[in-house]
């Protein structure tokens, strides 16, 4: 989990070769219904989950139904990659 006053990341990290998508994306809802259960997660002005995997080379994976229903669900964006790009805001 990386924090700020307004942003709020989940980090699942996976070294397998086969269901780990799947895998990540459970723990990654088990994750958020605990945070949400015992947090208030509207002060974040961001939410954003990913699910990584070092065994695979950079991709990129676009599942318009996953990330519909996951931030529907959970109101997180979510990414599912081999690497986490984080990119400062900068102040006016």
């Amino acid at each position: 989990m990386l924090t700020t006053e307004d942003l709020l990341y989940l980090v699942e990290l996976k070294d397998q070769k086969t269901h780990w998508q799947t895998h990540a994306i459970e723990q990654l809802e088990s994750t958020i219904n605990f945070l949400r259960d015992h947090h208030d997660l509207n002060r974040f002005r961001h939410k954003k989950a990913f699910v990584c995997n070092k065994r695979h080379k950079p991709f990129a994976t676009v599942d318009n139904e996953l990330m519909l229903r996951f931030h529907r669900d959970y109101g997180f964006r979510i990414d599912v990659q081999a690497t986490v790009l984080i990119i400062p805001e900068t102040q006016p």
